[in-house]
C-alpha cells in the first residue's frame, strides 16, 4: 500500500449548479470526509431526505390509447365534487387539440366541450362543486357542475384565467382590459354582472398586462408582466363596507410572474416563475424585494437566461409535490417553442436544491397534482403528453411506460475537485461508490483528470436479489436467494492507470431495464505525488 494514502469519502453538499462553475476546491477533514459543494450535472436524479442522488421514477400510461390521434394534452386539472351523502366523486379534465374532456377518476375520457382553438393555455379552476375552465385567445371560459356543461356569454368578460378568493371568482387576461381584474358575484362564479360584482383597474398603462392571479394568505396576489414585472396585492372582504378591496403595492417593478400556470404553492410559500425564467418565491422577496441574488433558482440564474426561450414562457407548467417536497417546473428551452426539459427543486434543503429531468421532458407538455384516494391521500404528480396520453410520474420502475424498451439514464457529474496545493500533483489509486442497492444492475464510475480524456470503471451494483414489483428487476426466491434489504455496499476500483492530477471530477451513471440506483456517497484513495510548475493540460 502506497504511504501517505488517504481514503476520502465525498458527501453531497449541493444539487446542479451549472452558474457556480466547474471547479471547487475540496477540503477534506479529520475523518477523510470531503464536501462536493455542488454538481455540474445531475441528470434523472433527485434527493432523499440525507441529500444523496438517487434515480428518478418512470412513468405509467392513464389509459392505452393515445387521445384525440396523438393530439397534445395542453392542460390537466383534477376536480373533485363532495356532495352531500358523504361519497366524493372525483373528475379530471384536460385540453386535447380542440376539445375539453372529462372522466370520473377512471381513465376513460369523454367531450364536454368541442371546436375551441387548439394552440391556446388552458387555465383551471374550482368553487363550491364548480369548475371554471378559461384559456387564452378568443374562446369565451365554460364552467362545468361536472353533469351541466355550459359556456359564458356576453357581458361576461372573456378571461384567460381565474382564480377563487374569498368566496368570489377572479378572473384576467382579457384582451380588452389587460391591467383589471374582475369578480364575480359573491357566492356565484356564473354571475358576472349582478349586483356585488365588478372589476379593479391595476396600474393601467404602465405597458404590461396581468399574466397571474393568486390567492396566499388571505389576500390576493396580482402579478404583472412582462415588460417591466410588478406585484400588487388586493385585501378586503367585499366591494363596500367595513372592510372593503383595497389594492396595495407589493413590488412596484423589476418582477412579475411569466403566466398562471408558472405560479405554485409549496411549504407555506408561493413560488413563481419570473418573464426571465427566473425562479422566486413571495416570501424571499417580502424580504430582499426583487434581488436576483436570493431567488429559488440562484445556482442556475444565468443558466436560465441564456437557454429558456421567453416567448414561450408563458406555456411553462409547474406542479409541487409537498409529500416528496419537489416542485416540477416544464419549461421551454433552446429555442423550443414548446415545453421540452423538466426541472426539479428539493425545497426540503435550503437552499433548495436542483435537478433535470430529460427523461421525462417529452411527456410533460403539462403538469398536475392529482389524489388518486377519495380520503385525499397519496397525492401524485401527473402529466400530459405531447402524444395524447396522461401519465403518472414518480412509477416505482424507473422505466418510460412501464416498458423494458422505456429505459433511461441517470448521470451526475461533480465539479473538478484539487485536494493539494496548486503546485503538488495528486495520484489516485482508488475511486468507486457506497451505494444502496436497488437493482443487480451495472453502473459506470467516472473520473476525469484536468484536461484528460474521462475515463471509467463499470461494476454491478449487488449480485443478490431484491423484493419488487418491478419486473424487470431480479426475482426474489425464498430460500435460495439473498436478499439486499436496505445494506449500503462500498464497490471500489483499482485504478491502476488512474494517474496524477491537479483537478479530478467524478460521475455515475447507470442506464438499464428497471434499473435504479442510489448513490451515497464517493470513495476515492489518493496520495500527494510530487511537485510540478507545468500546466494542468
Amino acid at each position: 500500500m502506497p504511504s501517505r494514502l488517504l481514503h476520502v469519502e465525498h458527501i453531497f453538499n449541493g444539487g446542479w449548479a451549472p452558474d457556480y462553475g466547474a471547479y471547487a476546491v475540496a477540503a477534506i477533514d479529520k475523518s477523510g470526509r470531503c464536501n462536493i459543494p455542488w454538481l455540474i450535472e445531475a441528470k434523472n436524479y433527485q434527493f432523499e431526505a440525507d441529500g444523496t442522488p438517487h434515480k428518478i421514477g418512470g412513468t405509467q400510461k392513464l389509459f392505452s390509447v393515445a387521445l384525440e390521434s396523438g393530439a397534445a394534452i395542453r392542460g390537466l386539472f383534477d376536480f373533485w365534487k363532495q356532495g352531500t351523502a358523504g361519497c366524493p366523486s372525483q373528475k379530471r379534465v384536460l385540453h386535447v387539440g380542440t376539445k375539453v374532456k372529462m372522466d370520473n377518476g377512471d381513465g376513460s375520457f369523454s367531450d364536454v366541450f368541442s371546436g375551441l382553438m387548439d394552440d391556446s393555455i388552458p387555465n383551471y379552476s374550482s368553487f363550491e362543486g364548480n369548475i371554471i375552465i378559461a384559456q387564452t385567445g378568443t374562446d369565451m371560459p365554460m364552467w362545468s357542475d361536472g353533469v351541466t356543461h355550459t359556456t359564458f356569454s356576453s357581458p361576461t368578460p372573456n378571461f384567460s384565467f381565474s382564480e377563487t378568493h374569498k368566496l368570489r371568482q377572479w378572473a384576467a387576461g382579457v384582451d380588452a382590459a389587460p391591467s383589471h381584474v374582475f369578480y364575480s358575484v359573491y357566492e356565484d362564479p356564473t354571475d358576472w354582472t349582478g349586483s356585488g360584482s365588478g372589476n379593479i383597474a391595476v396600474a393601467p398603462g404602465d405597458g404590461d398586462r396581468i399574466t397571474a392571479l393568486a390567492s396566499h394568505r388571505n389576500e390576493l396576489f396580482v402579478f404583472k408582466g412582462p415588460h417591466k414585472g410588478s406585484i400588487h396585492r388586493i385585501s378586503g372582504s367585499a366591494p363596500t363596507g367595513d372592510d372593503p378591496f383595497t389594492l396595495n403595492e407589493f413590488i412596484p417593478s423589476g418582477l412579475g410572474a411569466a403566466g398562471q400556470r408558472s405560479v405554485f404553492r409549496f411549504g407555506n410559500d408561493l413560488g413563481f416563475v419570473a418573464p426571465d425564467g427566473t425562479v422566486h418565491s413571495l416570501n424571499l422577496t417580502d424580504r430582499y424585494s426583487d434581488f436576483l441574488e436570493t431567488a429559488l433558482s440562484r445556482p442556475l440564474n444565468s443558466w436560465i437566461r441564456n437557454a429558456v426561450n421567453k416567448e414561450f414562457l408563458p406555456w411553462a407548467s409547474t406542479a409541487a409535490n409537498d409529500s416528496m417536497g419537489i416542485v416540477r417546473l416544464s419549461a421551454p428551452v433552446y429555442a423550443s417553442h414548446t415545453n421540452n426539459l423538466v426541472l426539479m427543486m428539493d425545497y426540503r434543503f435550503d437552499p433548495p436544491r436542483w435537478s433535470t429531468a430529460p427523461a421525462l421532458s417529452d411527456y410533460c407538455y403539462c403538469l398536475a397534482q392529482v389524489s388518486k384516494s377519495s380520503f385525499g391521500s397519496d397525492p401524485t404528480t401527473m402529466a400530459g403528453g405531447s402524444d395524447g396520453f396522461v401519465r403518472r410520474l414518480d412509477w416505482h420502475t424507473c422505466a418510460i411506460d412501464h416498458a423494458v424498451t422505456g429505459t433511461f439514464d441517470c448521470s451526475f457529474l461533480t465539479p473538478f475537485l484539487a485536494y493539494t496545493p496548486f503546485s503538488t500533483l495528486g495520484v489516485i489509486y482508488f475511486g468507486g461508490v457506497k451505494i444502496s442497492p436497488k437493482s443487480a444492475k451495472n453502473f459506470t464510475f467516472y473520473w476525469a483528470r484536468d484536461g484528460q480524456d474521462t475515463q471509467s470503471s463499470t461494476g454491478v451494483q449487488w449480485t443478490g436479489d431484491v423484493l419488487s414489483v418491478v419486473p424487470q428487476a431480479s426475482p426474489f426466491v425464498l430460500g435460495s436467494s439473498e436478499l439486499i434489504g436496505d445494506r449500503t455496499v462500498s464497490k471500489l476500483f483499482d485504478l491502476i492507470e488512474g494517474g496524477e492530477f491537479r483537478q479530478i471530477q467524478y460521475g455515475v451513471a447507470n442506464n438499464g431495464a428497471g434499473a435504479d440506483i442510489h448513490v451515497k456517497s464517493i470513495l476515492a484513495s489518493i496520495k500527494p505525488g510530487s511537485f510540478s510548475a507545468e500546466p494542468n493540460e
